[in-house]
């Protein structure tokens, strides 16, 4: 997912695009059903990517700064 890579520090973003994605990922948390879709969808399948998983490491990482 694209969105994480910008919180992963990848190539480096600026603040403001952390912050872009930070507001971005909080609409997303509104809606309980996505999160668990995501989940679902992503993270209990053994081929694809742990979505979930590294959206709420990222966001516990961004808290501790």
């Amino acid at each position: 997912m694209i969105v994480l890579r910008v919180l992963e520090n990848v190539s480096q973003p600026n603040f403001q695009q952390k912050m872009i994605v930070l507001r971005f990922v909080e609409k997303l948390c509104v809606d309980s059903q996505i999160l668990v879709d995501i989940f679902i969808n992503y993270d209990c399948d053994v081929n694809s990517s742990n979505i979930f998983e590294r959206c709420a490491m990222l966001c516990f990482i961004l808290l501790l700064l």
